[in-house]
């Protein structure tokens, strides 16, 4: 018997094509958001609709769509919070990001960078300090089994007599 049949199959990465379809727009309200042009917005998502790497991740059944829709979201919900202080962009923000972590462990980079971006931007968003020290807190507490889980499988990938991927360094963030 045939554990799968090309309608199973295509069901199953329907998921990540709707992602994907997703993310097209989360382009365009992210960087309509940022950088307050219609016409740059539309032609990031054009951009975005076109690029060979999201097509192929696309239609494949992976968390790569899904990462992307949640960092696009963190984003957008930080753009929002530090712009309108309203309860659903902190909330959201709080949310995707915690999600994004439980997606793929390469999250951290994208906290990282937000957080950069926070105290880069902080003389503006002074009044916010303590808001998104107590959301980044709450992250903290949501991942923490997630960063449980991921110090315990490099620990066992550092005890390997032959690792299959080479130790992070600072030049991998890069």
């Amino acid at each position: 018997t045939q554990v799968t049949d090309a309608a199973h199959d295509f069901l199953l990465r329907l998921l990540p094509c709707g992602f994907g379809i997703l993310n097209i727009v989360l382009v365009y309200g992210v960087t309509r958001r940022l950088f307050g042009c219609v016409r740059s917005a539309q032609c990031a998502a054009l951009l975005f609709a076109v690029a060979p790497f999201q097509i192929y991740y696309a239609q494949e059944l992976r968390v790569y769509s899904l990462y992307v829709t949640l960092s696009l979201l963190a984003v957008g919900s930080m753009t929002g919070a530090l712009a309108e202080n309203r309860r659903r962009y902190w909330v959201g923000y709080i949310v995707s990001l915690s999600l994004l972590l439980y997606c793929h462990y390469i999250a951290m980079w994208l906290m990282f960078t937000l957080n950069v971006a926070f105290v880069a931007l902080l003389p503006r968003y002074r009044h916010h300090f303590w808001r998104w020290t107590a959301a980044n807190a709450l992250i903290m507490i949501l991942i923490a089994p997630a960063l449980y889980r991921a110090f315990a499988m490099h620990a066992t990938v550092q005890d390997l007599d032959v690792p299959w991927y080479p130790s992070p360094t600072w030049k991998t963030g890069l």
